[in-house]
């Protein structure tokens, strides 16, 4: 009989290796700030393949069914359907600007990214050009005049922004909008355990992840503190935090358990997309992630992990 390792020796193998490498800060922050400075497709984080593209769908199209089916929150559905100015900040696939405009077709929907991607350039294609693509870099001033928007966008960009720049983004933010208008940031954070059950794989992870972020000068947790932030700054009239938790592999009470498929299935696809990141921080060869991550979804379906998630509403002056 042909001798072989199996899936779950592969599992406890990359757990093993793993635990023994340590995060160059160092490596890290140089690696960083080089992207960082290139305005093109390398400042991506994560690979700008079909794989992620599909990702970001799944992950639009779950947020959507968490929040009732809705592409917005806390803006009044009158001003939309009678036409507002909408920003689309990190536009990636160009899926929210397309249903948008598809719900409300009067509306001039603008969406800007640091490279646009073809996904992006179909949607607007297909909107017979009512929404405008801008290529640019949102961790600078951006492109557009004050007081433009009714309504400015943002979902998941904690990874992508360092925590020193969210203050100035928030100026950004509230000088493009128009007065009364609505901000609404959308961000995700860290796997939580409402059980208080974390095996050794997911503190492992959680170390490495903490990290990372660490090194990067990235806030993990930033979503919980975005609304303090918008406080903080006298900037804004009116802020509100609602929060939800998404199962990672199970169903929670009355739901069905394709919804907890479907967001282990998003952040799985989020952490295989993550090699090049491991591989740039460990100080020594990269484990094998596949069957790392593979044994890390088993653990966090185990555990009924959840994925905080945080949209931030609010209104300026």
């Amino acid at each position: 009989m042909a001798s072989g390792v199996s899936d779950g020796d592969a599992s406890v193998n990359a757990l093993d290796e793993i635990k023994h490498v340590t995060v160059d800060f160092h490596a890290v922050a140089d690696w960083s700030t080089e992207l960082s400075s290139k305005a093109s497709k390398e400042t991506y984080m994560l690979p700008n393949d079909d794989t992620q593209f599909a990702r970001m769908n799944l992950l639009h199209h779950l947020i959507r069914h968490t929040f009732g089916g809705v592409n917005y929150k806390g803006i009044d559905e009158d001003m939309l359907q009678l036409g507002a100015t909408v920003l689309d900040i990190g536009c990636g696939t160009g899926i929210w600007l397309a249903e948008m405009q598809r719900d409300f077709a009067e509306g001039d929907y603008v969406g800007i990214d640091i490279e646009l991607t073809e996904w992006a350039k179909a949607f607007q294609k297909l909107s017979k050009d009512s929404i405008r693509l801008v290529e640019g870099d949102v961790l600078r001033p951006l492109p557009f005049d004050d007081e433009t928007f009714d309504y400015v966008h943002q979902q998941d960009m904690s990874f992508a922004i360092p925590t020193a720049s969210w203050s100035d983004m928030m100026f950004e933010f509230f000088r493009v909008t128009k007065p009364g208008g609505i901000i609404d940031l959308v961000e995700l954070q860290f796997p939580e355990f409402p059980n208080g059950n974390r095996t050794e794989a997911i503190g492992v992870y959680l170390d490495l992840a903490t990290s990372i972020f660490n090194a990067r000068g990235a806030n993990p947790y930033i979503a919980r503190e975005l609304h303090e932030l918008v406080d903080s700054s006298k900037l804004f009239e009116e802020v509100e935090c609602i929060e939800d938790f998404m199962p990672l592999g199970w169903s929670k009470d009355g739901e069905s358990s394709e919804v907890g498929r479907l967001w282990a299935l998003s952040y799985q696809q989020l952490l295989l997309g993550s090699e090049s990141i491991v591989t740039a921080a460990l100080s020594s060869s990269p484990p094998d992630w596949k069957a790392f991550v593979a044994k890390l979804m088993v653990d966090l379906a185990e555990v009924k992990a959840v994925i905080p998630i945080t949209p931030n509403p609010f209104s300026g002056e």
